[in-house]
């Protein structure tokens, strides 16, 4: 992996803000962890401190996720889905557009959509 990443690349990532600290990861983590094993007190703690930024890292993370989630009513969810997703994959054809009702699905989906994702025509 090459040090030298542009900025799309990284917003390409999504909003994970561990994706802006990865080159600096890729840079000067091997060195780090190279200087840790010949020597080994000042290594330990520099493990230590890494798991600890890691443990709280996921800690956050999983906080945040939790708090982010949208509970919505089944006419409200098809709404958002469509209007998110509408005319956003080309050669779609027509029928298979907009937002699908799977109310006899054995599954916990109730909505789907086809709209915004990828589709092969030739498949």
């Amino acid at each position: 992996m090459s040090c030298e990443m542009t900025c799309d690349e990284v917003a390409s990532y999504g909003n994970n803000p561990l994706a802006c600290c990865l080159p600096i990861v890729c840079c000067c983590g091997a060195p780090v962890l190279v200087a840790c094993l010949f020597i080994p007190k000042v290594g330990l703690w520099i493990m230590c401190a890494a798991l600890a930024v890691i443990l709280l890292y996921v800690f956050v993370m999983i906080v945040k996720s939790v708090l982010a989630v949208e509970v919505h009513g089944a006419e409200d969810a098809a709404s958002i889905l469509y209007n998110f997703n509408h005319n956003t994959t080309e050669g779609l054809p027509d029928k298979l557009r907009g937002v699908f009702w799977m109310s006899t699905n054995a599954a916990p989906e109730l909505l789907a959509s086809i709209d915004g994702s990828y589709w092969d025509e030739e498949r």
